[in-house]
């Protein structure tokens, strides 16, 4: 799996700013996000998706999105 173009930089950014992230990132060195497009839906689908099932986090991000686009946005709307 290829890494984001600026994963490198987020890594480095994120090791620089605090040592147990520092040693997660050695650790986990050859892990990737697998980038969904543009970063800011890219993080959100990483948030909904920690610590519940791949199916619900579907779930929650289909309503995520049928949410914002009722309301005229995309998942990187401000």
């Amino acid at each position: 799996m290829s890494a984001p173009p600026y994963w490198q930089q987020a890594c480095a950014e994120l090791a620089s700013r605090d040592a147990v992230m520092a040693g997660l990132i050695e650790r986990f060195a050859g892990s990737v996000l697998k980038t969904r497009g543009e970063p800011f839906e890219t993080l959100l689908r990483a948030i909904v998706g920690q610590q519940i099932s791949m199916r619900a986090a579907e779930t929650i991000w289909g309503r995520l999105t049928a949410l914002l686009n009722e309301h005229g946005c995309r998942a990187g709307c401000q």
